[in-house]
């Protein structure tokens, strides 16, 4: 299930709470880094007019890593463009992970007991594997959770 989906799904079980709002879902802590993708997946001769995780997936089985970021030499950072001592991403596209976070905004102030509730009813409908956490994103009324 993609972020837009889950957004929907999260969205759904929010519609009548008086807590919180729904911005987005997206992905954060990128390790080691996004994977990029680059002229060679789209030259691929597959013949599939899609490029997701099962065509990057295969196309890896066949080329070998094909992420097109590059590595700085102590592997703390990444860039799209070469540098002189700089290496290509070794790392193959199911190793390029991220935490999935649903950012919310509280609507009003709330207690912790009525905060936690309505959490608890997006990780009912949704489980517990489709997102890693919540974010909680300040509204210019600064409301809080006592």
């Amino acid at each position: 299930m993609n972020n837009k989906e889950i957004k929907t799904k999260i969205v759904e079980v929010l519609k009548d709470s008086e807590v919180f709002t729904v911005l987005d879902v997206d992905n954060v802590n990128y390790k080691p880094h996004p994977y990029c993708i680059t002229q060679h997946h789209l030259s691929d001769d597959s013949h599939s007019p899609y490029l997701g995780e099962p065509q990057i997936m295969e196309m890896e089985k066949k080329r070998g890593c094909m992420c097109g970021m590059y590595v700085s030499p102590d592997g703390k950072k990444s860039s799209t463009k070469f540098k002189s001592g700089w290496n290509k991403c070794q790392v193959r596209f199911e190793d390029h992970t991220s935490d999935k976070v649903c950012f919310i905004q509280l609507k009003r102030h709330a207690t912790q007991a009525e905060a936690q509730a309505e959490l608890k009813k997006v990780v009912e409908v949704i489980g517990e594997k489709l997102i890693d956490g919540f974010g909680f994103v300040e509204s210019e009324e600064k409301f809080r959770i006592d």
